[in-house]
């Protein structure tokens, strides 16, 4: 739609202009005025203005990126739960017609020490069917044996310094003396010395069956010198 507006002063000015350049050349008023309309008609500026449609600007709409992140899980640590030993039975650790030496268990209710079981280990070597050869070979492994845990099983000599000077026939044939030099020294545990008495003896028959054997530590009895009532003197 086009509006037409008419700026009516230079119409007003152009008459005046043209009744004022009559009057000289001599022209009536009417005249006058009637030449200016007619300039002012011509002169007249159209002044349009367009109905401007109104144009509704479609946004595109800003894609925003959101970031997910991912948490970081913490594991908790797994707990593991150390679990209460249960004294098992004693089960002898040998192989069939080898040599053994004896470890103690523990708290088992056994006979020896304080409630402790004697539990046998294989030295690997088959017995020769000579005592005095082969109490000398399973001795030695015994004394020389320096750990204090034999995996789950407790050696009270691990802290002993005993070595084997020989074994020989004593008053007969069926008569054998072990001869042993050093030092038997127990842990704090005062039952340690009834622990040692029966592994060293104990190790001794099982490996010469149906023979007397008597050892000697520091040319006295084994058993005197490692009793309960003497301190870690031998």
């Amino acid at each position: 739609m086009r509006v037409f507006k008419f700026s009516m002063l230079p119409a007003l000015g152009l008459i005046w202009l043209a009744t004022a350049c009559n009057a000289n050349s001599g022209l009536s008023e009417v005249e006058s005025v009637s030449t200016a309309l007619s300039l002012a008609g011509t002169m007249m500026v159209e002044t349009g203005t367009a109905a401007v449609p109104t144009h509704t600007e479609t946004l595109t709409p800003t894609l925003t990126n959101t970031v997910t992140t991912t948490p970081t899980i913490t594991l908790s640590p797994t707990i593991t739960l150390t679990p209460t030993l249960t004294p098992i039975p004693p089960t002898p650790t040998t192989v069939p017609g080898t040599m053994v030496m004896y470890m103690v268990q523990l708290d088992t209710g056994g006979p020896i020490g304080c409630g402790d079981s004697l539990i046998p280990i294989s030295v690997g070597v088959l017995p020769t069917g000579d005592p005095t050869q082969d109490l000398f070979v399973v001795m030695t492994r015994l004394f020389t044996t320096k750990v204090k845990w034999y995996g789950t099983l407790y050696n009270p000599l691990f802290a002993s310094n005993v070595d084997v000077v020989e074994v020989t026939r004593d008053a007969g044939p069926d008569d054998v003396l072990v001869s042993t030099v050093g030092r038997v020294v127990k842990g704090d545990d005062y039952c340690d010395w009834d622990r040692i008495r029966a592994q060293v003896n104990t190790t001794a028959r099982q490996n010469a069956p149906g023979i007397s054997i008597e050892i000697e530590l520091n040319g006295g009895s084994f058993n005197d010198r490692v009793s309960s009532d003497r301190v870690n003197d031998n």
